[in-house]
C-alpha cells in the first residue's frame, strides 16, 4: 500500500471554497440522524409540534456541547469529530417509551436520561476496569480485528478524514 501524503497539517487552514464544501458536507452528514432522531422520539412520546422543536434545539445544543469537548485535545482527542445522536438507541429507547408512555413525555424523558446516565457510568467502568480486554480476549477474532485497527489509528501519526489525510497532534 503507497504511503499517503499529508494534504494538510492540522494547524492549516485550507482554502475558503474547501472549507465551505467541507462545512457543507459535515451538515449534510450529521443532519439526517441529529434531526430524525427527536423527530421519530417525540411523536412516540406524545409531544406536541412545539415540544418536538424544543426537543431538537435541545438535541443540536448537546451535540455542540459534545464536540466541543471532543475536539477539545486534553478532553477529547483533539480531531474534528462531530458527536451526535445515534440510529442505535432507538430500539432501546422505544421500549422505554412504550413502557412509560402514560406517564407523558417528561416522565419518559427523565426514564430517557437516567437510563443513559446508567449506560455511561456502565460504560466507564468497563473501559476503566480492563474488563474491555478480557472480553475482547474471550469474544473472538472479529472484535480483535477491530481492536487492532483501533490501536492501529490511536498509534499512528495520522489518520485520514474525508478521504485525505491529516496530522493527529503531538501526545
Amino acid at each position: 500500500m503507497a504511503k499517503k501524503q499529508i494534504v494538510y497539517g492540522l494547524l492549516d487552514r485550507p482554502p475558503g471554497p474547501i472549507l465551505l464544501l467541507a462545512g457543507a458536507q459535515h451538515v449534510l452528514t450529521l443532519f439526517g440522524a441529529t434531526t430524525l432522531v427527536p423527530l421519530i422520539f417525540g411523536p412516540a412520546m406524545g409531544m406536541d409540534v412545539a415540544q418536538v422543536a424544543k426537543f431538537i434545539s435541545c438535541v443540536y445544543l448537546a451535540m455542540g456541547i459534545a464536540t466541543l469537548i471532543q475536539t477539545t485535545p486534553g478532553l477529547g482527542t483533539g480531531l474534528p469529530i462531530v458527536q451526535g445522536s445515534s440510529f442505535s438507541f432507538i430500539p432501546p429507547i422505544m421500549t422505554i417509551i412504550g413502557i412509560y408512555k402514560a406517564l407523558g413525555p417528561d416522565a419518559i424523558m427523565q426514564h430517557v436520561g437516567g437510563a443513559l446516565i446508567v449506560g455511561g457510568v456502565a460504560l466507564a467502568l468497563v473501559g476503566y476496569s480492563g474488563l474491555a480486554g478480557m472480553i475482547r480476549r474471550i469474544t473472538g477474532s472479529c472484535s480483535k480485528k477491530s481492536a487492532a485497527d483501533w490501536a492501529r489509528v490511536r498509534s499512528s501519526r495520522q489518520t485520514s478524514v474525508g478521504g485525505r489525510t491529516i496530522a493527529r497532534p503531538s501526545a
